[in-house]
C-alpha cells in the first residue's frame, strides 16, 4: 500500500471523522498516522460541490443520494484524477462510475 498514492476527499473526511470516532483515542491516533504518510493527498471538493448539489436536487425522487456521496461520484468521474481503484462500504452509488471508468472496487 506505501507505492500506492491514496486520494482522499475531504467528504470522506467529513463522515469519518465525528464525534464518536474523535472520541477513540487510539483510532484517531492511527489514522491521523494514515493521513500523515507522504503517499496520501487529499482532494478538495470545491470543484464539485455546486455541480453536485444540484445533482441530488435534481435526482432526489429517483435516486435519493447524501450529498457527500454525490461529491465523491464526481470527483471520481473527473478524468483528470487518475483512479485506479476505489475502497467503500457502498458499491451501489459508484458502482456505475467505476464500471464506466473502469475503476476497480475494492
Amino acid at each position: 500500500m506505501d507505492s500506492a498514492v491514496i486520494l482522499l476527499p475531504w467528504p470522506c473526511l467529513y463522515e469519518t471523522v465525528n464525534t464518536k470516532f474523535v472520541k477513540n483515542i487510539n483510532a484517531i491516533k492511527g489514522f491521523e498516522s494514515l493521513l500523515r504518510q507522504r503517499n496520501v493527498t487529499f482532494v478538495a471538493d470545491e470543484p464539485y460541490r455546486v455541480a453536485a448539489l444540484d445533482a441530488v436536487l435534481k435526482t432526489a425522487e429517483s435516486r435519493a443520494m447524501a450529498l457527500a456521496d454525490m461529491v465523491i461520484r464526481f470527483i471520481i468521474d473527473d478524468e483528470n484524477l487518475r483512479t485506479d481503484a476505489l475502497m467503500s462500504f457502498n458499491h451501489r452509488d459508484f458502482a456505475d462510475i467505476c464500471r464506466r471508468r473502469q475503476i476497480e472496487f475494492l
